[in-house]
């Protein structure tokens, strides 16, 4: 450590070589150095509070935009839950209607079986005599959505 020289505070202190500084050696005085990190400090934590500013500025626009957005999203659901329950509503009336309607097609039609006792009885004193009935076992019964298929069928009656 012999030979080196400590940290001098003058401007302009030279070594003799040609104007260079030795290592350890400022330029500038420590005062002044302390001055600037002074400053840059004072900047520093000014513009951290403008940038904390802003932030709290930007944010509570940002929050009214979306309370915004939040409240019309919601009116929205309340309109399209409206006209679901509409639609619904509607659908139920519908399919009433058609269930009465098919009933009364029922009713209209009469009914689809052979009373057997009032078929006899009707044929009582009516001339006899042999007949042939011919059908395809194939029907449809569309109120229940059944449908079957089987071979085609022949009686005689006497």
């Amino acid at each position: 450590m012999a030979g080196r020289r400590p940290i001098s505070s003058e401007v302009g202190k030279r070594n003799g070589k040609g104007g260079r500084y030795n290592i350890g050696e400022f330029p500038m005085p420590v005062e002044t150095w302390k001055s600037i990190a002074d400053w840059a400090t004072i900047v520093l934590i000014a513009l951290t509070v403008v940038s904390g500013s802003a932030a709290l500025i930007l944010g509570d626009r940002i929050n009214e935009k979306q309370t915004e957005q939040s409240r019309k999203f919601n009116e929205d659901l309340t309109a399209a839950k409206t006209e679901l329950a509409e639609a619904q509503k509607e659908t139920a009336e519908a399919q009433l209607a058609l269930r009465k309607y098919i009933e009364e097609v029922a009713i209209a039609r009469g009914p689809r079986r052979l009373d057997f006792k009032k078929f006899v009885g009707e044929l009582r004193g009516k001339p006899k005599g042999t007949v042939q009935i011919w059908f395809n076992t194939l029907w449809s019964d569309e109120w229940h959505g059944n449908h079957r298929q089987s071979t085609t069928f022949a009686t005689t009656c006497r």
